[in-house]
């Protein structure tokens, strides 16, 4: 069951957003699917799910909004890059070509 509250507190990271028995339903569906666990695990995490009360998902939901606030994306802030600095990147240049040429090595 730790792996199941896992799942629901990063999905709720993700989404931002309340999450309830139908949003776990829905990721328990799909892990089925993905033989990620088993049809009987599957139900009995379904079961567990619905017999949760109201107080133990808003824990879940006042954890999950505590790792969001903590998350790099969830930071309001102006970029403090200008335009001209990026316009002005000369993209022929041989710095340019080598960081294009070593990138490729990590992705394809």
């Amino acid at each position: 069951m730790k792996w199941l509250m896992s799942l629901t507190i990063l999905v709720s990271f993700q989404l931002r957003a309340e999450v309830s028995h139908e949003h776990v339903d829905s990721m328990i569906d799909q892990m089925v699917t993905n033989n990620v666990i088993s049809k009987i695990e599957a139900d009995k995490a379904k079961v567990r799910m619905r017999t949760m009360s109201s107080e133990q998902w808003a824990q879940i939901n006042t954890k999950a909004e505590a790792i969001a606030a903590r998350s790099p994306a969830s930071v309001n802030t102006a970029s403090d890059n200008k335009i001209e600095e990026v316009q002005a990147v000369d993209l022929d240049s041989k710095q340019f070509q080598q960081i294009q040429s070593d990138m490729k090595k990590f992705v394809p």
